[in-house]
């Protein structure tokens, strides 16, 4: 009897790593990576896809990939979704780490708008150049209420033709365009102007556009701001961080512009 027991005593124990535990476990990880991979084209066999609503417009997705691996840095850089607004018009849009849908995915520039909402009032006429799909122009409109107006520019065509949809409103104009579309408007036509400067911007128009005591709010990069003459160096640098940790620039005052003379104004100076 004892000389059994010590030969009990001599069995080989189990190690921890051991080479059979780890293929038993590579080949369940395994087995369930082809489940899941059955399972998900299964359900886009069947057209079972995720659907969101906000304020009774629909996306829905016409993929499987979460939106934030598919803009993750291996992913393919874009989602796309099949939309239909409250009014049963439907589009297709792509969004990408550029184009912004701020019912999707989270929007920077939505922290910036706080700022810009305050610095505006019922009855102003502002100017916004490199909109986006308009998240941020809905706000501004809000804040100038129906005697105001906001004019929103993006060069971006499917930005422009979802942001007329789903933001659409009597005192806000969604146009296709950039700063150098503005070479027909009066100068001094805006109370404020908010620019994104993630493209080329032609300052030397919008600062032309803006009435004297306007008010410029420039971001991500203020730096970007040319010495234009009139434009006075000294800005204040508000103390706003956003998620890039861009600083968001305002300048309160602007200097008066010298008022273009009319023909009747020459012909009689001549005279």
């Amino acid at each position: 009897m004892s000389a059994h027991r010590a030969i009990d005593t001599t069995r080989k124990p189990v190690r921890l790593g051991d080479a059979h535990a780890r293929k038993r476990s590579r080949a369940r990880e395994h087995a369930r990576s082809h489940i899941a991979a059955f399972l998900r084209k299964l359900a886009y066999l069947v057209g079972i896809r995720k659907s969101i609503v906000v304020q009774g417009v629909r996306y829905h997705e016409r993929d499987q990939t979460p939106i934030r691996r598919a803009l993750a840095p291996r992913g393919p850089g874009h989602k796309e979704y099949s939309v239909r607004f409250a009014d049963n018009a439907r589009m297709r849009i792509r969004c990408t780490a550029d184009r912004i849908y701020s019912d999707l995915m989270h929007d920077p520039r939505l922290e910036v708008y706080e700022l810009a909402v305050s610095r505006v009032r019922p009855g102003q006429r502002v100017l916004e150049i490199n909109c986006g799909t308009g998240a941020g122009s809905q706000r501004l409109a809000r804040a100038v209420g129906t005697s105001g107006a906001v004019v929103a520019i993006d060069r971006d065509r499917e930005s422009i033709r979802f942001a007329r949809r789903r933001y659409a409103a009597p005192n806000l104009a969604f146009e296709i365009g950039t700063s150098e579309s503005l070479h027909g408007e009066l100068d001094g036509a805006f109370d404020a102007c908010f620019v994104c400067t993630r493209s080329a911007v032609d300052f030397s128009e919008i600062w032309r556009c803006l009435a004297p005591g306007g008010t410029m709010l420039l971001w991500p990069d203020p730096a970007l701001l040319p010495d234009l003459p009139g434009i006075d160096r000294s800005l204040r640098i508000a103390d706003v961080t956003i998620a890039n940790s861009a600083r968001l620039i305002t300048r309160e005052e602007a200097p008066a512009h010298p008022r273009h003379k009319t023909r009747t104004e020459d012909s009689d100076h001549d005279g």
